[in-house]
């Protein structure tokens, strides 16, 4: 130990001296730790160590070659320790009247017993209070291997800068106590939707049980000590609050309790958009949308997957499908999303050449003399869908019509009065689109020109 100042109060070291010459291995248990001590609950009997001794045979006194030592500590970490160097004039001490120190640790062994069972010794953490006022941090190691006077039994003391261990005499008493176990309750408490059927809990390495999501399972007969809880089974879309694995101490004729509370919503789920489409002209593609989110692009021939949707109804509308393309079941579809699962939607569109009007040429103004039987000139092209209607609208009330079966040029002969007229040539193809043109003739006097 350290060296410190020589020991202010000559009072303090004989009532020591008078402590260590009364007490006997069948010294009473020291009262419990004040407030403020370490909390390290313990019920019923519980393991515990105290001795009495000294390492030098001369009188305790300041300077003397003597170190006396006087513990009583329990695994709850109640008791007291005085250790005192009387050649330094410096102890330290634990003392349940002064709060700041305290047992720490209590290991009820140690494989520092000499040559004998760890279970014989036991080993003790404890912050004492110095001669000086300072505190002090050390760790006790006492291990009962004989009787009282006998010399067998092992002390040893450890500071930072400091240690003493040996033989001492006195004696050390191990009070070892058989555990009669303790019971675990286990509870689950479960909110929300979609809720599971139930979980399964394990204590240390145990066979699982099942648990219901609202329900208590007891483990009875777990040594005192801790254990290690853990809850599984639990599915991802229920989240455990403070986590699924615990860890919990039993005490001896004691109940312990763990409690889960787990919170599950309803899974999100997919939606697979499949357009597939057939024929001539087809469009470079299309866009869908879902409810009121933005539109997204969408091949003719594609599938587009939105996830993580809400399970229930949901709308859907494809879009930018040309006027030459036919949509089976119409554009807009409604479709239930089922929760962790994927809904499809499949539209298929077929499409076609779109028709191409005819181009009609009645030729331009003309002029003619009275009594001259008018002959028209007039064409039209149009790549497809014949056969084609024409119509002549002379522009006196009456008209003439046929049916052609190409495109190309065309004459047709008419008798006018003195006058001007407006003739109008219309050609109607084979799915009913029409072209058509018009022109001015004007029938005159001979002599007029």
């Amino acid at each position: 130990m350290i060296k410190s100042t020589p020991l202010a109060f000559a009072s303090a070291l004989a009532l020591l001296a008078a402590a260590l010459s009364c007490r006997d291995a069948a010294a009473p248990r020291p009262a419990g730790r004040k407030p403020g001590a370490p909390v390290f609950v313990v019920f019923g009997p519980q393991p515990a160590i105290r001795g009495v001794g000294a390492f030098g045979t001369a009188t305790p006194a300041p300077g003397a070659d003597r170190e006396d030592f006087d513990f009583d500590v329990a695994q709850d970490l109640t008791g007291r320790v005085l250790y005192n160097d009387w050649r330094y004039n410096a102890w330290v001490k634990v003392n349940p009247a002064d709060p700041q120190t305290a047992i720490t640790a209590f290991r009820n062994q140690s494989a520092q017993c000499p040559g004998n069972d760890p279970a014989n010794g036991a080993e003790v953490d404890g912050t004492g209070r110095r001669e000086n006022g300072i505190l002090q941090a050390f760790t006790l190691i006492a291990c009962d291997l004989g009787p009282a006077g006998s010399g067998a039994d092992f002390f040893q003391i450890t500071f930072p800068s400091y240690i003493q261990k040996g033989f001492p005499s006195g004696d050390i008493v191990k009070t070892v106590v058989q555990s009669t176990g303790g019971d675990l309750q286990v509870t689950t408490s479960t909110s929300g939707s979609s809720l599971p059927d139930g979980y399964s809990v394990t204590v240390d390495q145990n066979p699982s049980r099942p648990i219901g999501i609202n329900a208590s399972e007891t483990f009875t007969a777990l040594t005192a000590g801790s254990h290690t809880v853990v809850l599984s089974g639990v599915p991802s879309n229920c989240t455990v609050s403070d986590g699924a694995t615990r860890t919990v101490t039993v005490a001896d004729a004691q109940t312990a309790t763990v409690a889960y509370s787990v919170s599950c919503v309803t899974p999100p789920g997919n939606l697979d958009v499949t357009t597939t489409t057939t024929g001539s002209s087809l469009p470079n593609g299309y866009t869908v949308t879902v409810d009121q989110d933005p539109s997204r692009p969408i091949g003719i021939n594609a599938t587009e997957t939105f996830t993580a949707l809400t399970a229930g109804s949901h709308t859907v509308v494809l879009s930018g499908v040309p006027s030459n393309c036919t949509l089976s079941d119409g554009a807009t579809r409604t479709v239930t999303v089922p929760s962790a699962q994927t809904a499809t939607v499949s539209y298929s569109v077929s499409c076609v050449t779109p028709n191409t009007t005819p181009t009609v040429n009645a030729g331009p103004d003309e002029q003619i003399l009275l009594g001259l039987l008018y002959e028209l000139r007039w064409s039209f092209t149009d790549p497809d869908n014949g056969p084609w209607q024409y119509t002549i609208s002379w522009g006196d009330g009456s008209s003439s019509s046929g049916t052609l079966s190409s495109a190309g040029s065309y004459t047709a002969s008419h008798g006018y009065l003195l006058g001007s007229y407006t003739i109008r040539v219309t050609v109607t193809d084979g799915l009913g689109a029409s072209g058509s043109d018009a022109k001015k003739l004007t029938v005159l006097v001979g002599g007029l020109f």
